[in-house]
């Protein structure tokens, strides 16, 4: 699975530079296990909001670095795309609106690749914000939240578990246009 959610995400990166010539804003980046910024130099800004993954015990090497539950300190229409991958299962329902009306401000593409896990740590002050699941999504919430957003789903892919002893239930990876 990792390796296609990370192909995936290449892919829709590739594609908004070579069509678009616009830049791609990798949010949530981590260590970038995608390798984008690797790829793409020139086109990529990576954005975190932890400094170090704690659980990686690993610095995070990003360009920016912000919450991005709050209002995002960037122009609007600057990107092309912006990346969401696997950030979204950590981040509250109630906080997805906002979280999407900045991408859709500031980009006029999203790719999201987000598992369904049912493994969720509701409040645990021992580990890490941002360390751990917070909600579960499921295909139908999924596309519920992007399209109340004011965004067009046009790619969506379904994967099922690969094996009995996967931890997720299903995997979604989401292409969507700003309406």
């Amino acid at each position: 699975m990792t390796a296609l959610r990370f192909n995936y995400q290449q892919d829709k990166a590739q594609k908004n530079i070579s069509t678009f010539g616009k830049h791609v804003l990798n949010l949530g980046c981590n260590t970038d296990p995608a390798h984008l910024k690797e790829l793409f130099p020139n086109h990529v800004l990576n954005v975190d909001f932890m400094y170090y993954d704690y659980v990686l015990d690993k610095t995070i090497n990003a360009d920016m670095y912000f919450d991005i539950t709050k209002d995002w300190p960037l122009c609007n229409n600057n990107y092309g795309l912006v990346i969401l991958g696997d950030i979204m299962e950590h981040i509250r329902w109630e906080e997805w609106p906002h979280v999407l009306a900045e991408a859709r401000r500031v980009a006029s593409n999203l790719c999201i690749t987000v598992p369904n896990d049912s493994r969720i740590i509701l409040d645990d002050r021992n580990l890490p914000l941002g360390s751990y699941h917070v909600i579960q999504v499921t295909e139908e919430k999924l596309k519920e939240q992007i399209e109340k957003s004011g965004w067009e789903i046009t790619e969506f892919v379904k994967l099922g578990k690969e094996n009995e002893e996967s931890w997720w239930i299903e995997y979604y990876f989401l292409l969507a246009e700003r309406n």
